[in-house]
């Protein structure tokens, strides 16, 4: 009686708290990539309509335009269309683990530069922990991620054109 009802719980509880999580994640996606286009819009960097905002401050035309993009996740209905989706999936998954990559390196280039310098870590408003180990850790694995990521086309009879250039 009781694990049926624990089932049954949570059978209910929990379609709700995924579904609240998918909203969060989705309405933190939008604010981040819109005043991303904002900030690039007011650089000069994007179209200058971007710059344009609410009374409130917020910068309409490029929420609209993050929307748009992702009307991209309707691929997913047919199955030629999702197969472009997993590319495109893909290819912003490794570009965020070479991005990542490259602030690592970045970060330990600022490091040997301060120690070049004779310029303490504690002098700095903000010091990170574990560093500069947390970046070689940081390095090496978004390496070696963004390379084995797509093992699998190595394997016997596993070889795709297509799979092997958007793994």
């Amino acid at each position: 009686m009781g694990v049926s009802f624990a089932c049954s719980f949570a059978l209910s509880f929990f379609p709700p708290l995924q579904l609240a999580s998918a909203f969060s994640a989705g309405n933190s996606y939008v604010y981040c990539a819109s005043r991303s286009l904002y900030g690039l819009a007011l650089e000069g960097k994007a179209p200058r309509f971007l710059t344009k905002t609410t009374r409130n401050g917020v910068p309409l035309y490029s929420v609209i335009v993050v929307l748009l993009i992702a009307l991209l996740s309707f691929l997913q209905v047919s199955n030629n269309s999702a197969k472009v989706l997993s590319w495109f999936v893909s290819l912003v998954t490794a570009s965020q683990l070479i991005n990542f990559s490259v602030m690592c390196f970045t970060f330990l280039r600022f490091y040997k530069a301060c120690q070049a310098q004779g310029l303490s870590r504690d002098s700095l408003p903000y010091k990170g922990f574990w560093q500069p180990y947390a970046a070689w850790y940081g390095l090496v694995g978004t390496f070696v991620m963004a390379f084995v990521g797509g093992y699998t086309v190595f394997l016997e009879g596993q070889w795709d054109v297509p799979n092997f250039l958007f793994s």
